[in-house]
């Protein structure tokens, strides 16, 4: 039984997988299984999918189409109890060479820890670097706002009794990481480990309205489950864009003094520090006005996140 299995959906995912799957038989840490299921795609990935096949490691599942969340849930079935880890890789996606060998380690050194994901560099159509909130705590209050990793990123223990909400097609991770944040720790490792690729015919790209009526809900839940508040229509704005005249004349800041109320005051720094992150990340363009003026040397935008936000105890 290997130490982890790699799960990998795929549809009409031709002129990438090869990349991908390549990216996962050159890792460092030897001890995985890939498997790859085909959700009914009509372009000639099975056909590249099969020229891969003779791969010991490499198992490939085909079914009719049925949509990604369906795709994640088969996959979760096809290796419970198959292996002590699952790595959730997309069909677009690259893996540094060090990835698995240093989330691996990483789990199994700290038991609490349920999942982890890592930082990871965006490639393609856009390209930029993306940090995401470390600690277990951080990243407690992060799922408040969306997902507090990025999915393509994340390793986890097994979870038997957690598997993908369908009634989500666009936004079905940051839910089911939602849940999983409630039975363990969650964290992300600071090293870029992950390469996700940005293209047009992407999913989350081509559904954005979907995405964020999806996200607007989980959210929702997500104050309710962990704070025990129910957001109006008009917070909820707020707290997602704050930006524009919702933020001006206190409004978002008397807010955010309401929420801190439901918050531990042993916690109080971690959710602060993700607040304050989220509204610098928002209005970074009326920064820019004036960041010479405060005297800092800030050589980007994490620097300035670091100037501004608390130091919590890790």
């Amino acid at each position: 039984m290997p130490v982890v299995s790699i799960v990998m959906p795929a549809y009409n995912a031709a002129p990438f997988i090869g990349k991908a799957i390549e990216s996962l038989l050159a890792q460092q840490f030897k001890d995985y299984a890939i498997i790859v299921l085909d959700d009914g795609s009509t372009d000639n990935t099975r056909e590249i999918l099969d020229r891969l096949s003779s791969h010991k490691k490499l198992t490939i599942h085909s079914r009719e189409n049925r949509g990604t969340t369906h795709s994640r849930n088969d996959l979760l079935r096809i290796v419970r109890g198959q292996s002590e880890y699952i790595a959730w890789c997309d069909a677009d996606d690259v893996y540094h060479p060090e990835k698995l060998k240093t989330q691996i380690e990483f789990l199994g050194a700290n038991r609490s820890v349920i999942g982890c994901g890592t930082w990871y560099r965006c490639f393609g159509r856009r390209r930029k670097s993306v940090r995401k909130f470390i600690g277990p705590i951080y990243n407690k209050y992060a799922c408040l706002f969306g997902a507090p990793v990025g999915f393509p990123t994340f390793v986890q223990r097994q979870a038997p009794g957690i598997e993908f909400d369908t009634t989500f097609s666009s936004a079905e991770d940051y839910d089911y990481l939602l849940r999983l944040i409630q039975q363990g720790e969650v964290v992300n490792i600071n090293r870029y480990l992950t390469n996700y690729r940005v293209h047009d015919s992407q999913q989350s790209s081509a559904n954005t309205h979907r995405q964020l009526a999806e996200h607007r809900q989980i959210m929702r839940r997500a104050f309710a489950e962990v704070l025990g508040l129910s957001l109006s229509d008009e917070n909820q704005e707020r707290l997602l864009f704050p930006v524009g005249p919702a933020s001006n004349g206190g409004i978002l800041g008397k807010l955010i003094v309401d929420i801190e109320k439901h918050v531990p005051t042993n916690e109080l720094c971690y959710f602060r520090a993700v607040a304050n992150y989220r509204m610098l990340v928002f209005n970074k363009w009326k920064l820019a006005i004036f960041r010479n003026a405060l005297g800092l040397d800030l050589r980007d935008w994490s620097d300035i996140v670091k100037a501004f936000t608390p130091i919590c105890q890790s």
